[in-house]
């Protein structure tokens, strides 16, 4: 708004502000808007963009009056939007802060007017099958138990800021679907107002079950389906507790869409699973009993069809005007179990491409949390503990990715990490944080864990404070702390076998403090620098192992009998093994060099070495004398000098070129043993002297084994 210099004093005590002056003495104001006329602003625009096609403009009163009243009476509606035949009024409360806010008075009001609110807009629209639902949206409210109780006694549903982000980033990504996951979310098991759907269907039998093949249009199909997301808002227990789906991805829906408008068709069945009875009439003598023909009549409910594979294929139609006209094949199964629904879904994706380790470990704490299985139950255990540390109030709340909660974008440690760390250290283990009840360890070990991490958060907020961007609360960070944490646990047994017993956590927690306070000290004195190097230097699992070392080692100077005998058996097994290694390697290029100087004589190299294996040999040699260019000649000259730039892909190269073979037949005797041996030797040599890590125990224990067979071979043992 424009306005003079005589008017500009005026609007300046209205709380407007001067955002540009101009040469002809006028000035443009500003008002910012109230924290509730934004949000009120955000709620209207979320149910534009989720396919709500009336909404009201501006402020919406409606006539409540009683009809034996006087006087008339209105309710402000903040939010009014209307879809077909569904209606949401909605409430809208704001704080521009975080903190508690009683809606009780808001509730009663909802709660007192309902019956007038719905006749009214009934009456405007001369349609008494209209379903109108009451929201009350929150923003910064922290909503006590007392007013979710008032709300769901009086069939009002709350929203709070968990809930808007959800739809909101759903509506980002599949538009006027999310509308129908709204439905979905809210109407559960409601039947849909004019859906009656029968399509033509083959039904078969699959691995013990019942499936139905047929084509149907896509908009039909997103009225009933239902992507699970894990949404904060819980109306069926069902549906918040079997979470399996990939969250949708936005670059891949557009693909879809792309290849849609191009007139693209999918032969894959979109794989769903009906929760609810259906009903197939085949025709008579059109199969046998394994498969006949007929008409299948799809459920009529919200959420009725659960997406197993395919919803990016689904879901791709969202804003594609030909979800009314194309068809897609639809695979369905009938009822199945929670679990089955998952372990299916592993078993397509296992098919065809891995499994996001992420959703897997989300998933194990769905359809696992039943299993008799021992190893099944250690997964639901873990994957629950993660859960919960990022759910409680804790240092780790709102800061771990898990797929069916949130998004990646700025979340610094994933779901995989915890699980991973738990698992290989084996936390939940009988000598650790372990319970004789599942349950019981899950809620046991959380709380350990937990005051640990909230120690060392408290300990070094400034660091903490910088998610991934700093050491502490980063997925590095949490492998390294998670090592310490199991040595401490260790050191407190062994001190006070009743500290990890107790019920409470007060004297773990001191315990916990004591010992961690020469490690963040550590930390605190390193610039932010050297922290930075030494995050980026911890970046697989032996690097971690060993910046774990370091900083117990911090513990050690203070309390000299914490994790002795490990970190000096640690060194001296590393020690040894390298020592064999090395000494290995070097007879291995010795043999080499005798057995080809006995067979070619001078020309050894010439005659015995691949020529790939001389080229890449020479451009090293190259590079190292660009480094020390006064060892030219030498490198040049002296052939013996070549080989030990070679590596074991190169030796293995020379033993089986040409005729090499039968010079070293008589030392390794199998040319496809010693090729297993020698790769077996590079990836322990490699795990070792270049910090990679080997995939488990046994893969370790293999390339052990190859180096001894190879010192047995060499006649070194």
């Amino acid at each position: 708004m424009k306005f003079s210099t005589d008017e500009v004093e005026k609007y300046l005590n209205q709380g407007y502000e001067i955002k540009s002056r101009f040469k002809n003495g006028k000035s443009l104001l500003h008002k910012e808007k109230s924290i509730g006329d934004r949000f009120e602003d955000e709620i209207w625009i979320l149910f534009k963009d989720i396919g709500f096609t009336e909404l009201n403009k501006g402020k919406l009163r409606i006539d409540v009056t009683p009809h034996d009243a006087k006087r008339k009476k209105t309710k402000q509606i903040d939010v009014f939007a209307k879809s077909g035949k569904d209606v949401f009024v909605i409430e809208c409360k704001a704080k521009e802060t975080l903190g508690p806010k009683t809606l009780a008075k808001d509730i009663a009001e909802i709660k007192d007017l309902k019956n007038r609110i719905k006749k009214a807009i009934r009456e405007y629209y001369e349609q008494n099958d209209i379903r109108i639902t009451f929201l009350i949206c929150t923003t910064n409210i922290v909503v006590s138990e007392n007013d979710e109780a008032d709300a769901k006694g009086a069939d009002i549903t709350i929203w709070k800021d968990d809930d808007i982000r959800y739809f909101t980033n759903l509506s980002k990504i599949i538009g006027f679907s999310a509308k129908y996951q709204l439905f979905a979310k809210l109407y559960s098991g409601d039947e849909i107002p004019e859906f009656i759907q029968s399509v033509p269907a083959i039904k078969g039998t699959m691995g013990g079950k019942s499936y139905y093949n047929f084509m149907i249009e896509p908009e039909k199909l997103l009225k009933i389906a239902y992507v699970h997301h894990r949404s904060p808002i819980k109306k069926d227990k069902d549906m918040d507790e079997n979470a399996y789906q990939r969250m949708l991805n936005k670059g891949k829906l557009k693909q879809v869409d792309e290849f849609i408008v191009k007139d693209g068709f999918f032969a894959n069945n979109i794989i769903v699973n009906f929760t609810k009875d259906v009903e197939f009439e085949p025709i008579p003598r059109s199969g046998d009993e394994k498969m006949s023909l007929g008409y299948l009549k799809i459920p009529n409910y919200y959420a009725s069809a659960w997406i197993i594979d395919g919803q990016h294929r689904l879901y791709g139609f969202s804003n594609n005007e030909k979800r009314f006209s194309n068809t897609v094949p639809v695979l369905a199964f009938e009822r199945l179990k929670e679990g089955e629904q998952g372990r299916l879904f592993i078993e397509i994706n296992k098919n065809q491409k891995s499994v996001e380790s992420n959703l897997l470990w989300d998933l194990y704490g769905d359809i696992f949390e039943n299993s008799s299985d021992t190893k099944e139950i250690r997964l639901w255990t873990i994957s629950a503990i993660a859960k919960n540390l990022n759910h409680q109030k804790n240092a780790f709340q709102g800061k771990i990715f898990i797929p069916s909660i949130n998004e990646k974008s700025n979340i610094p440690i994933t779901m995989s990490t915890i699980c991973e760390g738990l698992k290989r250290n084996n936390i939940i283990g009988k000598d650790c944080l372990f319970m004789d009840d599942d349950s019981k360890t899950v809620n046991f070990a959380t709380k350990r864990i937990e005051t640990f991490f909230d120690i060392v958060s408290e300990s070094f907020p400034d660091d903490w404070n910088k998610g991934e961007n700093g050491f502490l609360c980063s997925n590095t960070g949490f492998f390294v702390f998670i090592l310490i944490l199991k040595e401490i646990i260790s050191y407190l047994n062994y001190k006070d076998s009743k500290i990890m017993r107790q019920k409470g956590v007060k004297n773990f927690e001191i315990g916990c403090r004591g010992l961690i306070e020469p490690v963040i000290d550590y930390l605190k004195n390193l610039d932010d620098a050297d922290r930075d190097k030494l995050r980026r230097g911890s970046t697989n699992i032996v690097q971690q192992k060993e910046t774990a070392k370091l900083l117990m080692k911090e513990i050690n100077k203070k309390y000299p009998d914490f994790a002795a005998s490990k970190l000096k058996m640690e060194e001296s097994e590393i020690e040894h093994d390298t020592n064999l290694i090395e000494e290995t390697e070097l007879a291995l290029r010795n043999l080499i060099k005798s057995k080809l100087k006995e067979r070619y004589g001078d020309g050894w190299w010439r005659q015995g070495v691949p020529g790939g294996v001389k080229d890449d040999i020479n451009k090293r040699i190259q590079e190292e004398i660009k480094t020390v260019p006064w060892r030219r000649e030498a490198l040049g000259s002296n052939m013996d000098i070549k080989l030990d730039f070679s590596d074991i892909g190169h030796l293995w190269e020379i033993i089986k070129y040409g005729k090499n073979w039968d010079a070293f037949e008589s030392t390794f005797g199998n040319k496809e043993i010693v090729k297993t041996h020698l790769d077996g030797f590079r990836k322990h040599r490699n795990a070792l002297q270049h910090f990679r890590e080997h995939t488990d125990e046994v893969i370790e224990k293999i390339g052990y084994d190859s180096v001894l067979w190879l010192r047995k071979c060499l006649m070194m043992n």
